[in-house]
């Protein structure tokens, strides 16, 4: 029998409306290792990042029009789904 090591992680993206954002720029960064992996959201503005190794990430988002936004801290865990939702800013 195989054993789950790695977590996953997602999110949805919106405007400060709470309007879906689609195609915004979602960078996803392992803390301790500083590794980075690019992605975009959908357009219904969510993202996913399966097969992560646990432990912590920071999520970047980014859209035309928009400031970018950050969510620290994420902790994910093995056999797990993280959540990261994101509200973006006029600027």
């Amino acid at each position: 029998y195989s054993q789950a090591v790695n977590g996953t992680l997602v999110g949805t993206v919106t405007d400060a409306s709470g309007a879906l954002v689609a195609n915004a720029k979602v960078t996803l960064t392992a803390t301790q290792t500083g590794i980075a992996q690019a992605g975009q959201s959908n357009q219904s503005g969510n993202f996913s990042f399966p097969n992560l190794q646990p432990g912590l990430y920071r999520v970047e988002v980014e859209s035309s029009g928009f400031r970018k936004a950050i969510v620290d801290r994420i902790d994910v865990l093995v056999n797990s789904t993280a959540r990261a939702d994101v509200t973006l800013h006029p600027g």
